[in-house]
């Protein structure tokens, strides 16, 4: 009886993780929140990247304005758990 409980609580969780499409795929929520938090990262950074290169030293504003963008990334990713 307990095992039956075991099982359907692991089944409830299991399909509460996973996307299914209609082609009959199955894709864990996790896995697309986790691509989709790097991917925009990486959009940032790289732009932040290219700003600070593009600025050169002309306007310091600007250029701390792109630091603290890399520097809360950095936050970021340092502070989460996964």
């Amino acid at each position: 009886m307990e095992l039956n409980i075991i099982e359907k609580d692991f089944k409830n969780k299991k399909e509460d993780v996973l996307y299914k499409s209609c082609c009959g795929f199955t894709s864990d929520k996790r896995l697309i929140l986790l691509l989709f938090q790097i991917s925009l990262s990486s959009i940032l950074v790289v732009f932040a990247v290219i700003q600070m290169y593009l600025l050169n030293n002309t306007n310091t504003c600007e250029s701390e304005k792109y630091n603290s963008l890399l520097l809360t990334l950095i936050g970021y990713w340092f502070g989460k758990k996964f």
